[in-house]
């Protein structure tokens, strides 16, 4: 599995990967518009929130093993000290 998520600043995603003969597909999505308050949230913060949310949302997927995509490597950083 690998979760790849994203944040534009004004929303933020993630979609679940699965291979398949080699190739990823996506097998689930997840997006959400952020609120006045989470626009305020550095890009880095925004970051580690999608991955969280989607991590929760999609933990009955994650339960084997999984990988992480981010568009930073900081923000992967920080959500795997926190889990």
């Amino acid at each position: 599995m690998i979760l790849h998520t994203d944040s534009s600043g004004v929303d933020v995603g993630a979609v679940l990967m699965q291979k398949l003969d080699k190739t990823p597909r996506a097998i689930a999505y997840h997006w959400h518009k952020l609120n006045d308050a989470e626009k305020r949230f550095s890009a880095h913060e925004q970051e580690l929130m999608s991955f969280v949310e989607a991590a929760r949302i999609r933990r009955h997927y994650l339960l084997v093993s999984y990988k992480t995509r981010a568009d930073t490597a900081m923000s992967l950083r920080q959500a795997r000290q926190k889990s």
